[in-house]
């Protein structure tokens, strides 16, 4: 993200409770969802394949390039 950002960008684990609390619409489900995934990391990714996603939708990207053609639209604050 720095190098699309252009500038330095840092990591902040954020509580599950925390993320359930942001206030924002669905935050609870946000918050579950990394709970679950920091819980079944393995199992989670075992049943999520990019290569099935890809070959179901070409246009599919990566989140380097999706970034890439994005950066502007990312807030910064």
């Amino acid at each position: 993200m720095a190098r699309a950002l252009g500038r330095k960008v840092s990591f902040h684990d954020m509580p599950f409770d925390a993320c359930r609390g942001l206030g924002f619409p669905r935050a609870d489900d946000l918050g579950n969802m990394f709970q679950f995934q920091a819980m079944l990391g393995d199992e989670f990714l075992r049943s999520r394949d990019p290569g099935l996603s890809r070959s179901l939708n070409r246009e599919l990207l990566s989140f380097d390039r999706w970034l890439s053609l994005n950066a502007a639209r990312v807030p910064l604050g």
